[in-house]
């Protein structure tokens, strides 16, 4: 069978990932020829694909990179697909040092590790007059935000994924531990929270509940694609409900002041030098305004419940990198809701496959 469009992405294990595979089978799975990359052998994502190969962790980017790169020139993808924060910066590193075969959806190295690290967002926002949420890197000046806006602090590393190591801090003795842990962090303010939001937090005086997750309904997010030209082109934006740093429920928002903040963080970093989407997640003042608190240069974990909203996300991406190639979702044939929930699914996998990929470090459908 001739495919139309070869795909190259990144960490099929990813909860983004999965979310792109719904998309492409919304888009007619039969229009792609999907190789993947994966560090663990009962990842779903993994017989999702067409073919994966195990890769090692990111973070070991010479190796990564050195089987990326063969893995690119055994499979020659049109088009290089990240789906994790850690993916996004190698594979924009790893495209500004070879020639890849294709077109990697990532802009300049120095863009990505902006977008990443949470401190340089914000200056980045400061220094080119965007909305962001106050910020601050160091004990002292954490102290003073506090001084300023009040506790709870939320606390984070600086280039975390998935609120993994965010905390709630409650005050100053708190606050002094989390950065003496060693790393590095970056406190904002609490903004805005929903009303009685801290109802349902636990008791420490009774021990640590074994599971808890604070339910946060206040994150809004702004979703751009911009192209390799660097033209930037709207998606759209939901209102979430995140559980987990996962949006549980997700409603279309049309509010112009929210659009335009997306846009502008779009097209300024389009102006930097990156190249790929751009998530904006931003909180809502209750004077109406919103403030960036956090960036991702990646398909974001909410792309499945955007398509559901009538924004087709996945699409959008294709198109804005591989014009022509993929028909638009086809509207007879796609529900939009009013309101888009997130429910998870169980797949079964083979332990034939399982021992393939185990062994070889590859896996193939046809094999």
């Amino acid at each position: 069978m001739e495919y139309p469009l070869r795909l190259l992405v990144t960490s099929v294990g990813s909860l983004v990932a999965t979310n792109l595979f719904e998309g492409l089978h919304r888009l007619g799975r039969d229009r792609f020829f999907v190789v993947g990359t994966s560090t663990e052998s009962e990842a779903a994502g993994n017989y999702a694909c067409d073919a994966v190969v195990r890769v090692p962790p990111t973070l070991d980017r010479q190796r990564w990179a050195q089987v990326l790169a063969q893995w690119g020139e055994e499979t020659r993808p049109d088009l290089w697909i990240p789906t994790r924060d850690d993916d996004v910066c190698a594979l924009a590193q790893l495209a500004a040092d070879v020639r890849l075969p294709g077109q990697a959806m990532v802009g300049a190295p120095s863009a990505a590790d902006l977008i990443r690290d949470k401190w340089l967002s914000f200056r980045f926002a400061i220094e080119h007059g965007l909305p962001v949420a106050p910020s601050a890197d160091a004990p002292d000046s954490a102290l003073a935000l506090a001084g300023q806006h009040g506790y709870p602090l939320i606390v984070k590393p600086r280039c975390g994924y998935g609120t993994r190591g965010t905390r709630l801090v409650f005050d100053a003795g708190q606050l002094g531990r989390v950065f003496a842990t060693g790393g590095s962090w970056i406190a904002q303010p609490f903004l805005n929270p929903a009303p009685g939001w801290d109802a349902d937090l636990p008791d420490p005086s009774l021990g640590m509940p074994l599971w808890y997750s604070y339910r946060d309904p206040g994150q809004y997010s702004v979703v751009s694609v911009i192209g390799p030209t660097g033209r930037v082109a709207l998606i759209g934006a939901t209102l979430n409900t995140m559980v987990c740093g996962r949006p549980e429920r997700s409603m279309r928002v049309t509010d112009p002041l929210l659009i335009q903040v997306g846009r502008d963080y779009a097209q300024a970093l389009a102006d930097v030098g990156w190249r790929g989407p751009v998530n904006v997640q931003c909180r809502r003042l209750p004077d109406g305004r919103y403030l960036m608190f956090e960036l991702a240069g990646r398909l974001a974990g909410g792309l499945g419940a955007r398509e559901v909203l009538g924004m087709p996300d996945v699409w959008q991406a294709l198109e804005a990198w591989c014009p022509g190639r993929i028909p638009p979702p086809d509207p007879l044939r796609t529900s939009v809701g009013a309101v888009a929930v997130k429910e998870s699914h169980t797949v079964p996998l083979s332990a034939a496959d399982i021992h393939t990929f185990e062994t070889t470090g590859r896996w193939n459908r046809c094999s």
